[in-house]
């Protein structure tokens, strides 16, 4: 193997070489098989959890802010991003036992507008997992849910609005 300088700078190119294809349908990789599912979710689980107690917890109590993308709930959503087929109820159930954020925010915007942006899933598609967002988290969770074909500076006003409200309750 090459040695490295280990006083050169590391240079992260992603895509490098690469052109997109931005009209490309969505290609998922190979599926877990269904036990295989089930071993990956209660890792990430287990992960999950593992994590809030070391890191998110510390974090705030101390007061700091955290913010998810995607999270846990994006396994119920979209389980075939993560390559996973569990049974329909395993990742629900297993939310619930999860620590509640304060707000949960919810992006959404009719599926010609997110299309015109990222062409990657089908219009059929987007509408379920909105569908989804909606039906599948709990009821207990405080959600917003922001229009994001709104210009991104009145997305993120309102989204820091809903923060600052958390904040003050």
């Amino acid at each position: 193997l090459p040695r490295r300088d280990p006083t050169s700078r590391l240079e992260i190119r992603l895509g490098a070489g690469k052109t997109p294809d931005l009209n490309a349908a969505r290609v998922y990789p190979p599926m877990y098989s269904a036990p295989a599912s089930v071993a990956k979710t209660l890792y990430l689980f287990v992960d999950f959890l593992l994590g809030w107690a070391t890191r998110v917890r510390p974090l705030v109590r101390r007061g700091g802010w955290v913010v998810f993308e995607r999270g846990w709930w994006d396994h119920a959503v979209d389980p075939r991003r993560y390559r996973l087929r569990p049974p329909a109820r395993l990742v629900p159930v297993l939310g619930r036992l999860l620590p509640k954020p304060d707000v949960f925010l919810v992006l959404e915007a009719d599926p010609e507008v997110v299309i015109a942006r990222k062409p990657q899933l089908a219009a059929e598609e987007l509408t379920r997992q909105m569908e989804a967002w909606h039906r599948l988290l709990p009821s207990s969770y405080r959600r917003v849910y922001l229009d994001a074909a709104e210009a991104a500076d009145e997305v993120l006003r309102r989204a820091a609005d809903e923060i600052a409200r958390v904040s003050h309750d």
